[in-house]
């Protein structure tokens, strides 16, 4: 579960960081499509770690 949470983090800052870098701004939709990868990344994860586990 810890693994899940930080790589949810870890997606959400990285995919904020290259929107900011290709845009020079960050706007309300591109805060809420970053954490929505985030989330979508770590549940994924999560679930994956539970399959194979």
């Amino acid at each position: 579960m810890t693994e899940a949470i930080i790589l949810t983090i870890a997606v959400f800052l990285g995919w904020l960081l290259l929107d900011f870098v290709k845009t020079k701004a960050v706007t309300k939709e591109v805060f809420i499509q970053s954490a929505f990868v985030g989330v979508v990344a770590g549940i994924i994860w999560y679930f994956l770690g539970l399959i194979l586990s």
